[in-house]
């Protein structure tokens, strides 16, 4: 009788756990790729207005992030380092100063980014200077050094969210040795 009497006791706490452990967390992912230099609502090749670019982004990402609050992921996909002018100087003239592309990530606290084809071609000092400017992680599972196979830049992060592990996993093109 005992033994029956403990184990109804042990399967009521067990069943209590499980409902005390179901919970819905909302998360929001914001996603930007290919912005090759858009930092600003203008393009300065063309000489006019544009309408896609960072700046325009941020207006949406505040007011997902006045809804979501820390429950808002924002990742950058690569290929951003080139494109416009704006990149180009910060890439090739002005490399002393921190990066202008990681002043505007960092402003707008992106939890991670990830290189990308458009971003390799800039060269390595472009984009070790860029990487060391940046507040978040950058990411490249697939990118390797050829002597060692040892990881470019971390594969991957986790983030924390409410209790909620969430793995970010960083990929480039496999197209790029050749």
């Amino acid at each position: 009788m005992k033994r029956i009497l403990f184990l109804g006791i042990w399967m009521l706490l067990l069943a209590g756990a499980a409902v005390a452990q179901t919970r819905e967390v909302i998360l929001k992912f914001i996603e930007t790729s290919d912005i090759h230099g858009n930092y600003f609502p203008y393009n300065f090749i063309q000489k006019r207005e544009w309408g896609g670019s960072l700046a325009r982004v941020y207006s949406l990402v505040e007011a997902e992030r006045k809804k979501y609050g820390d429950n808002l992921i924002l990742i950058d996909n690569g290929d951003i380092l080139q494109g416009q002018p704006t990149a180009y100087y910060y890439n090739f003239i002005d490399t002393v100063s921190p990066h202008l592309c990681a002043e505007i990530l960092n402003y707008m606290g992106y939890d991670a980014a990830v290189l990308g084809n458009h971003d390799i071609e800039t060269g390595l000092s472009v984009y070790e200077r860029w990487i060391s400017d940046c507040n978040f992680p950058v990411l490249g599972a697939n990118i390797t050094y050829r002597a060692t196979g040892e990881n470019f830049v971390p594969p991957y992060i986790l983030l924390e969210r409410e209790g909620v592990k969430i793995a970010i996993l960083g990929m480039i093109t496999p197209a790029i040795p050749v």
